[in-house]
């Protein structure tokens, strides 16, 4: 019998039964799987199948990049404790139209919690 049903196997179900998992037993978790094929596949996707998450620790709002860089420091735990590995970091490149602040925003976000920035002009980045 279980205890505890978390409906939604998404971001937040998932996290959610893990959490409460480590807690108690008779926890269960459940919705819908993901789709074997997505080409095939005809019903409602979920927002954010694993194979293919970005995660970035620089957001133009300070609790998005401070939740993001606290996520982001426990995913080694979860590969080692899940057996899946996830997590590959790439780094990030943000473009934008010349008018927006929003690159600027997330650099002075970004630099005020310790990830390194680099600001590139257009020439350096067609050289790279």
């Amino acid at each position: 019998m279980h205890k505890i049903v978390v409906i939604g196997r998404g971001l937040f179900g998932s996290a959610a039964a893990r959490h409460l998992a480590e807690a108690e037993d008779g926890i269960a978790c459940i919705g819908p799987d993901e789709p074997t094929s997505r080409v095939a596949h005809s019903g409602v996707f979920a927002s954010h199948y694993d194979e293919g998450r970005m995660t970035r620790n620089v957001d133009p709002v300070w609790e998005w990049a401070t939740t993001a860089r606290q996520a982001i420091a426990r995913y080694r735990d979860l590969e080692e404790r899940s057996g899946v590995k996830f997590y590959s970091p790439v780094g990030y490149l943000g473009l934008g139209h010349p008018a927006s602040t929003y690159n600027a925003r997330c650099a002075e976000t970004g630099e005020a919690q310790g990830p390194a920035i680099e600001r590139l002009d257009a020439a350096t980045i067609r050289a790279r």
